[in-house]
Order: C-alpha cells, then structure tokens, then sequence
C-alpha cells in the first residue's frame, strides 16, 4: 500500500470519527479531520502520477469534508477555524506553500453555520431563574423548623438538579454539557435546543415536587395524629407544623395542631389554630365547637363564643352529634351572659337531640338553679352523674356540685309557725 493510500484511509477514518462518540472535544475531531487532508495532501504531491482509483477515492473523502463544512464549522467554532488556519499557513509560508482550501471551511458554508437565536440563551435563562426560585421556596419549607431526612434529601435533591440546569446555562459548565451531548450524538448546531430542553425538564420536575408539597403535608399530618394518639404530643406537633409548612391551606392540620396544643395546655395557641383552622374551612364544624369551648371555659368570654356558635348554626349542619354540640355551647354561652330563658331552650333542644349527653343536663342544671327553679335543677343533677363517663365533657367542678346537690337532696318544705 502507497503512501498516498494510507494518507487517504487515514482521512477517510478522520471523516468517519466525526461524529462518532467518544471525542474529547468536538473541536477536536474536526482538527483531525483537516490534519488528515493535509497528509493526504503531501502525499499526493509526492506521488507522481497518482492512479484514477485514488483520485477518485481523495474527491468523494472531499465531497464528504465539503458537505460536513457546517458542522465542523459549528462544533469548532469560526474563531478556531481562523486560528488553525493562520497558525497552518505561517508554518507552510516558510516552505513556499499556503493552507489548502479545507482550512477555509467557515469560508466555504457561511450561509448553512448560523448561531443560534439568542432567545435560545434567555429561554434557558428564564427557566433556570424559576427553577431555583421554586427550589428555594421548597427549601425553606421544608427545612422551618430544622431539617430531617425528608427536607435534607429534598434540598440536596433540587440542588442537583438546579445545578444540572444552570451548567446548560452557565459559561463554567457549559463544556461538559456540550461534550455529554456529542457523545450522545447530538449534532452541534442542535445542541441549543438539547440545553434548553434540558433546563425545561428540571423546571418540570421541581415544579412537579411543588405542586406536591400537599400531599407531602399530609404524610406529616398523618403522621402527627399517630404520634399524637401514642402520646407523644411533641412530636405529633413537630409533625403538624411541618405539614402547615408544606400546605399551609390545610384545615384539618391546624384542627390537629390545635388539638394537640390543648393537650399540652397552651391554650392561646390551641385558639390561634381552631381560627386559622375556620378560616380555612368556615364548615369545619368540630373547630367551631372546640374554640366555643375553649371560649367559654378557659377565656370567659361568651360574646365571642356566641358569634362564632351562631354562625355555625347559620350553616345549618346536618349531623345530629354536630348540632348538639353547637347547642350545648350556644346554651353554655347564653348561661355566661345570665340570658337564662335563651340558655335554657339550647340546652333543651340538645338534650332532645342527644338525652344522654351528661354536659347539657350539667348547664341545664345550672341555668335552672339560677332561675329558682331548684327541684327542676335537681332532676337535671341527676342526669349529669347519670349519664357522665368518657369523653362526656363533665368540668370536675360540675361533676363535683352535682354530687354536692344529690346528697343533700330536695329543699325541705317550709314548717309552721314555731
């Protein structure tokens, strides 16, 4: 085999690694590319004469490299190209030579090399900037109140991606995205549209974790409600901020934490939460009964637990459990204000929706006795040790005036004259 032969199936190995993957640098290749022809180049004017058979062979190899101009001028650049050329046309000017004509490829395709659209770069931009402007939103979400497994995981996680996006973007990590997306055999002058995809996609999957921040919240929620029925109620509360970090509109995660905080016996915060908790789901009926409660036993103020019981009523709930309670309280708040005749028909319209509800028979109790009605009230005692037990709501002091009220029994009838 001639030199020129071997010259030729170098060159022809030069075009066939192109755009094979693999390369250090795209750049790279096409230098290879144009090295090659110039050894062919060399040995063709050392051969003399060449065969047909060559010839032929060197002009395809050229239509090829003449074809490939656009991509090599895309993947090495103009400024590479005019660099190489300057570079290989000082070396063969001290032997009376100039470049031949495949170092002017960027001369040859100026209309088929184009950049691409700068709306490509400020596309991708406006991408990543929402990327990691809802990357930090669900950081700090995750991590108020100190991090564990899950918000650690999930920062690291949007940080990754982030950084993913950004090197699409960013002038530092540009070149290993360009070279990842050669090896895939993405073209150069497609690579644009890879980047910009690429940005898109990690903008979908933070957005993706965004809008599942609810469901997230309620994992926590539930499991705050376990933690809370084991007893460890700290926990559980950790549990539930976390959750109203995560989906800060859940009512019933505000009722939970409230709940919670009652147990630990930080009222005002129990309040607070039975208000966000209503606000966020004015039908949330089991929070209007327990803030009512809270009002009337803990704050004394009945005005406010009146407003807030009447516009309970005012939705008219079906539930018959749900309308006893509202009447209790409204009854229990009426009593407060001294409005004994309003009082005494709320009480009496819960214990017709429940006769054995203790608490209603204890302030029916109460509101008889303040109106003198003391044999009525009695019977009223009765029921509230009759039907007291678990769960009932009997105060102590209720439980205990009952108690003192039956042993001493009915008033004795007045005597005659002494």
């Amino acid at each position: 085999m001639s030199a020129l032969e071997i010259a030729i199936a170098d060159y022809r190995c030069a075009l066939d690694s192109l755009h094979a993957p693999g390369m250090d640098q795209p750049g790279v290749a096409a230098l290879r590319v144009l090295l090659a022809r110039d050894a062919a180049a060399r040995a063709l004017s050392a051969e003399n004469p060449p065969a047909a058979e060559t010839l032929i062979a060197l002009s395809e190899l050229d239509g090829r490299l003449t074809a490939a101009a656009a991509a090599i001028v895309a993947s090495a650049g103009r400024a590479a190209l005019s660099s190489w050329r300057q570079t290989i046309s000082a070396s063969l000017s001290a032997g009376g030579q100039g470049a031949g004509w495949w170092w002017s490829l960027d001369q040859l395709a100026p209309e088929t090399v184009r950049r691409p659209s700068v709306l490509w770069a400020i596309l991708a931009g406006f991408f990543l900037t929402l990327s990691i402007s809802l990357a930090a939103d669900i950081s700090r979400r995750f991590l108020t109140g100190g991090p564990d497994f899950i918000g650690v995981f999930s920062t690291v996680s949007q940080g990754l991606l982030a950084l993913l996006a950004g090197s699409a973007v960013i002038q530092a990590g540009r070149g290993w995205i360009e070279r990842t997306l050669s090896d895939l055999g993405v073209p150069p002058q497609r690579q644009h549209i890879w980047k910009t995809g690429l940005a898109l996609a990690v903008l979908g999957l933070i957005l993706a974790l965004r809008l599942s921040l609810p469901a997230i919240g309620r994992l926590y929620n539930d499991r705050g409600v376990q933690w809370q029925a084991a007893g460890l109620t700290t926990s559980a509360i950790e549990s539930y901020v976390r959750g109203l970090n995560l989906n800060p509109d859940s009512a019933g995660t505000r009722y939970n934490l409230a709940t919670a905080y009652e147990d630990i016996l930080d009222y005002d915060a129990a309040l607070t939460e039975y208000q966000k908790a209503i606000r966020a789901n004015p039908k949330l009926y089991p929070a209007h009964i327990n803030l009512a409660r809270l009002y009337n036993l803990r704050k004394r103020d009945y005005a406010s637990a009146l407003g807030l019981l009447d516009n309970a009523l005012k939705l008219n709930p079906a539930a018959a459990d749900t309308q006893y309670s509202l009447y209790k309280n409204r009854g229990w708040a009426h009593l407060g204000l001294r409005l004994l005749k309003l009082a005494e028909d709320d009480l009496r319209r819960a214990i017709a929706l429940r006769p054995d509800a203790a608490a209603a028979h204890c302030l029916l109790a109460q509101t008889l006795e303040a109106k003198g009605q003391t044999a009525d009230a009695l019977a009223a005692w009765d029921g509230c040790l009759a039907f007291d037990g678990p769960g009932e709501g009997v105060e102590a002091d209720w439980r205990a005036v009952a108690q003192e009220r039956l042993t001493a029994g009915p008033p004795a009838a007045g005597g005659g004259a002494r």
